[in-house]
């Protein structure tokens, strides 16, 4: 049984209760006014009777007297009056109806219950004064308070169920409105609750107890979702800053193995490159094939000089000596390098500065790691196009690795039209040897030590791609490094 059919049912009953109890007090107190009211009239009755015939007796006589009685008896229909003998014997047609004991201990005036054939009734006796003991007795029949009894029973069991029934289904309507309506709204909510689902507020019409709690278990849902998203961004900045760590240990691991690389090459790299020019200097043969591959023999191994260069650079690079420079300067300086390189390969590189901000950076790391992504920009157009470089300010949020926090930060985008960076290649741009271009075009250091630099100044690099609309780097410098 659920809370409402409990309510309903206790409610009903107690309404019973207090109807059947009301029902009953009523009933008493008419029958002790009837009773009250009928003893008076009996008694006053009965003294006039009685003191009439007893002068009668005694002044006119006995016959006398009991034609008085016999004509008063007839004259009253509801009660049956009649001269009774006190000493008559059993069997007299005066002798009391009631036992002539029993009548003679009552008093002078007195009135008693008891059963007949006829039915239940009540005897009053009145003492008749004279020569032999006499009374009148009055007898009246209780069969009208039985039918009196009876109706306000059956009243008051039918008025009874009318109530119940009508109070009932009041009841039942009201209980249902303000106690069962928003309780199945309640539990539907907290099994939604249950199962994750805190969206969908709950209002509830009233203004009671009901209604306080649908609007607490809104308010915990808002916090509920509002702790839900915090995990959420906490999870996913810490599984951010666990990339970050495991990127960092591949980073170190490669530098080391750069380094190591570096230092077992260069020497046979140096002593390659010295006998390719000895070869050209001495001209011990100079026949055209020699003379061709001793300078093809140079040229690469100061490639692969450069790339070893590269690789110490990577793995060991130098403390930067920051000092206070304008931001703009230093990408102005980087444009103009490579401007010669860009129209070259047919790409317009253009400047938009913005709002200035002087930083403390070592400009010549900072040139060299713009100057890796401004070339990348320039390689992703093979076809031409053009390559925007701009400075600015923001307010932005860091990454998880870079602290996470918000502030102003200095910002240059290096945009560029090419075909863009895949979904699946991007989280891989910045691992050292990691290149789409074809061999021989790239060793894929370029973005990696950009990467360096630029977090060493406690800084990130935002990537913004897609194939077929280009891609957009972005270096932010937080206020700590202004």
């Amino acid at each position: 049984m659920n809370l409402t059919r409990k309510f309903i049912l206790a409610l009903t009953l107690a309404m019973l209760g207090v109807l059947a109890l009301s029902a009953a007090i009523r009933i008493r107190r008419d029958l002790r006014r009837f009773d009250s009211q009928r003893r008076a009239s009996n008694h006053l009755l009965g003294r006039a009777v009685a003191g009439a015939a007893s002068r009668i007796w005694a002044t006119v006589g006995l016959k006398q007297a009991l034609d008085l009685v016999a004509d008063a008896n007839e004259r009253e229909s509801a009660i049956s009056l009649r001269w009774v003998w006190l000493d008559a014997s059993a069997g007299d047609p005066h002798a009391p109806d009631l036992d002539v004991e029993r009548v003679r201990a009552l008093a002078p005036s007195a009135d008693v219950r008891a059963r007949t054939p006829s039915g239940r009734a009540v005897y009053t006796y009145e003492s008749i004064p004279g020569g032999r003991p006499a009374a009148l007795e009055l007898k009246q029949s209780l069969a009208d308070e039985e039918a009196h009894v009876r109706d306000a029973l059956l009243q008051a069991v039918l008025v009874t169920l009318a109530l119940a029934v009508v109070c009932g289904l009041l009841i039942a309507a009201l209980v249902h409105l303000l106690i069962g309506r928003p309780m199945r709204l309640l539990v539907e909510k907290a099994r939604r609750v249950g199962r994750g689902d805190l969206t969908g507020d709950l209002h509830l019409p009233q203004r009671d107890e009901v209604s306080e709690l649908a609007g607490e278990m809104n308010r915990m849902c808002a916090r509920l979702a509002e702790m839900q998203l915090r995990a959420s961004q906490e999870t996913e900045a810490r599984l951010q800053a666990l990339d970050q760590l495991r990127h960092a240990d591949r980073l170190t691991t490669v530098g080391r193995l750069g380094a190591g690389l570096a230092h077992e090459l260069g020497t046979p790299l140096n002593v390659i490159s010295g006998r390719a020019e000895i070869v050209l200097r001495t001209g011990v043969d100079q026949s055209p094939l020699v003379q061709s591959s001793a300078r093809v023999i140079l040229d690469q191994a100061a490639k692969m000089t450069d790339i070893l260069h590269q690789l110490l650079d990577f793995a060991r690079r130098r403390p930067a000596q920051k000092l206070a420079t304008h931001l703009a300067s230093v990408t102005r300086q980087a444009v103009m390098l490579l401007d010669a390189l860009a129209r070259k390969r047919g790409v317009r590189l253009s400047l938009e500065e913005g709002r200035d901000a002087e930083v403390h950076v070592d400009a010549a790391q900072m040139q060299q790691a713009l100057a890796n992504l401004i070339v990348n920009a320039i390689d992703a157009m093979p076809a031409g196009g053009a390559v925007t470089v701009s400075v600015g300010r923001e307010h932005a949020r860091a990454p998880a690795d870079a602290g996470g926090i918000e502030a102003d930060c200095a910002r240059i985008d290096v945009v560029d039209r090419g075909e863009g960076i895949a979904p699946e290649t991007l989280p891989h741009i910045f691992e050292p040897f990691f290149t789409t271009k074809k061999v021989g075009e790239g060793t894929g250091l370029g973005l990696s030590v950009a990467y360096g630099i630029v977090k060493e100044h406690k800084g990130w690099i935002q990537v913004d791609s897609a194939p077929g609309n280009g891609s957009r780097f972005s270096i932010f410098l937080p206020a700590e490094a202004a």
